[in-house]
C-alpha cells in the first residue's frame, strides 16, 4: 500500500514537473511577427517590370531574428487601374514562422506589350501573386498563379508544361512554406525563381 502510494506521488510529480515545463517552453516561444518598415515619398511602378525594385528602402526587424531586409519578399501587387495606383503587399518571415506584412501605394502604370524576353535568352515568368493561403486539404495547383510566360524561342503551353515549383509544403499541416516557381525551355535555360510564400490554415 505504501509503495502503491509512493509510486503514485512519484507519477503525480513527474506530470506537474511536464506541465510546468511546457507552460514555460510556451512562453519563451516567438510570436511576435517582424515589422515592416517601408520608405517615404512617392514611387511609381510599371506593370511587367522586376518587383525587386519596389524592395528599395524597404527594411524589416524582428524581436528575435534582428534585421530580416534582405528576407523581405513582394507577396502581392494589387492594380486599382481607375486611380493610377496599385497597393504593394510586402511579407517577411522569421525563424518561427511568424509572417509580417505592410502595405504601400504606389503610382501605377499599365505597360502595352504581347511579350517580354530576357536578352540572355532565358524565358519570363511573371506571377499574378506572389504567395496565396488555402485551408488544409485544399488543393494547391502553381498554374493558378502563373500571370504570364515567354520566351524567344518556346511557346506558351510548352512552357507552362515545364513549371517548377522548388520547397517542401504539406497541405494536411497548417504552416508557412516558402517555396519557388521557376520554368524551364526546350533548351533547358531556365527562368529567374519568383519566390512565392504559401499558407495553410
Amino acid at each position: 500500500m505504501i509503495r502503491k502510494g509512493l509510486y503514485f506521488a512519484i507519477l503525480s510529480l513527474l506530470c506537474i514537473t511536464l506541465i510546468i515545463l511546457t507552460v514555460v517552453l510556451w512562453k519563451q516561444k516567438d510570436r511576435e511577427a517582424p515589422v515592416i518598415s517601408l520608405p517615404m515619398g512617392e514611387i511609381s511602378y510599371t506593370e511587367g517590370d522586376p518587383e525587386e525594385g519596389l524592395l528599395l528602402g524597404v527594411s524589416a526587424r524582428d524581436n528575435v531574428d534582428g534585421d530580416l531586409s534582405s528576407r523581405v519578399f513582394v507577396y502581392e501587387v494589387l492594380p486599382i487601374r481607375a486611380l493610377g495606383q496599385a497597393k504593394v503587399v510586402f511579407a517577411v518571415c522569421d525563424s518561427s514562422m511568424n509572417v509580417g506584412t505592410a502595405e504601400l501605394m504606389v503610382n501605377y502604370e499599365r505597360k502595352k506589350e504581347k511579350y517580354r524576353f530576357s536578352e540572355s535568352g532565358e524565358p519570363v515568368l511573371r506571377l499574378k501573386r506572389y504567395g496565396t493561403t488555402l485551408k488544409k486539404g485544399e488543393v494547391f495547383d502553381p498554374h493558378d498563379y502563373v500571370a504570364s510566360v515567354s520566351d524567344d524561342k518556346d511557346e506558351e503551353e510548352e512552357l507552362l508544361r515545364q513549371l517548377n515549383v522548388k520547397g517542401n509544403y504539406d497541405l494536411t499541416k497548417t504552416g508557412h512554406y516558402r517555396l519557388h516557381m521557376y520554368v524551364c525551355d526546350s533548351d533547358g535555360n531556365e527562368s529567374k525563381r519568383a519566390e512565392f510564400l504559401l499558407v495553410v490554415e
